[in-house]
C-alpha cells in the first residue's frame, strides 16, 4: 500500500482541530481509525448509518462478541492506509459491562497496536477510550 502523501489536521481530545499542528503517516492513519471507532451510530448527521452501535451493544445481554468483534476489524480494515489487521482479541467483563479490545494492525509500514476499552457510564451513556503505541516498524 502507498505511503499517505496527505496530512491531516490534529484533533485534540478527539474531535477539536488544532489548525497549528498537522501530522501524517502512522500517526494519521491512527487518528482516523480513532476517529471511526469512536462515532457512535446516528451520531453523524451527514451520513447517519455510519458508526457503530456501542450503546446497544453494551446493554444487550449476553454482550454480542463476534459481532463486536467483527465489526471492529472490518472498520479498521476499511480505514485508508491500514494494509491489513494482522491480530486481534476481545474481552468482556460482565461484572462491569466493559467491552476491551487489542488489535494489531500494519500500518505505514509500521505495526501498531490499539487497545479499545468501552465501559457504561453512570446515567447510560458509553464511553469508549482507545490507546496505541507503535509495536515496530516493518522493513
Amino acid at each position: 500500500m502507498p505511503a499517505s502523501t496527505r496530512a491531516d489536521v490534529l484533533l485534540v481530545n478527539g474531535d477539536l482541530p488544532d489548525y497549528t499542528s498537522f501530522i501524517t503517516g502512522a500517526d494519521a492513519v491512527v487518528q482516523r481509525i480513532k476517529f471511526r471507532l469512536l462515532l457512535h451510530e446516528g451520531e453523524w448527521a451527514a451520513d447517519v448509518r455510519k458508526g457503530l452501535p456501542w450503546k446497544t451493544w453494551v446493554q444487550t445481554k449476553p454482550a454480542p462478541l463476534p459481532i463486536i468483534h467483527a465489526r471492529v476489524k472490518e472498520t479498521i480494515k476499511s480505514t485508508p492506509g491500514v494494509a491489513q489487521v494482522l491480530h486481534s482479541t476481545i474481552h468482556f467483563e460482565p461484572a462491569t459491562r466493559q467491552i476491551s479490545m487489542k488489535v494489531q494492525a500494519e500500518i505505514e509500514r509500521s505495526t501498531v497496536e490499539l487497545e479499545y476499552l468501552l465501559s457504561q457510564g453512570e446515567y447510560g451513556n458509553v464511553s469508549p477510550y482507545i490507546t496505541y503505541r507503535v509495536l515496530g516498524r516493518i522493513v
